[in-house]
């Protein structure tokens, strides 16, 4: 292992954590990858105290709900683009062009992710999103989204109803419902907004 000098710790750190490449992993993650190449005194404890008072790592927590609702099984899908999951992220910082929010679709068998940004998270935006995807991948049998207004107002009910989409809504604030469509939806809302906070 490379023994680094106190010196260079914060770079490593940086490096490590800060890089627009690894997109702020936590605790864990970073102490194992510094691990297997890199030792220092102390390393832990500097890797620990680090993340927890980094500040884009705070504000991204900050905006976090919380997630006590229970469970809703979703079924599996049976081919590609059959069964996708629309969401929303944000608000996330303000971006220079008035970029507030994502629309994100994944499609559960491929789980292909799209991240759209949006100045506003209405069901107009929302509705062009979604047919500009379907306009590429054809309609799906399923879309699944949480209860927000935007998602399942009378004008989103009569695009699912002539398209033939059936629509489930899983509870919000509860990302397991979504399994690994979540975890891609929080993947690339933690990398945008430790983006977006960067320059800032």
């Amino acid at each position: 292992k490379i023994v680094i000098p106190l010196s260079l710790v914060k770079d490593v750190l940086n490096l490590y954590h800060n890089s627009p490449l690894v997109c702020h992993p936590g605790i864990s993650k970073t102490l194992r990858k510094i691990k297997k190449i890199y030792f220092w005194p102390k390393m832990s404890s500097h890797i620990v105290n680090f993340i927890k008072s980094c500040n884009s790592c705070l504000q991204r927590k900050a905006h976090q709900p919380k997630r006590l609702a229970p469970l809703q099984k979703v079924p599996p899908p049976y081919g590609p683009f059959e069964k996708i999951a629309c969401d929303v992220v944000g608000p996330l910082p303000l971006t220079q062009d008035g970029i507030r929010y994502l629309v994100t679709i994944v499609d559960h068998f491929t789980k292909w992710l799209e991240a759209v940004p949006v100045s506003s998270v209405s069901s107009k935006y929302i509705a062009i999103v979604l047919l500009n995807f379907i306009s590429r991948f054809g309609a799906p049998k399923t879309l699944i989204t949480d209860r927000g207004s935007n998602l399942i107002s009378e004008g989103m009910k009569i695009i699912y109803k002539s398209l033939g989409i059936d629509k489930i809504n899983v509870i919000p604030y509860r990302p397991q419902s979504n399994g690994a469509i979540e975890i891609k939806h929080k993947t690339i809302a933690n990398f945008l907004c430790h983006i977006v906070n960067s320059t800032h």
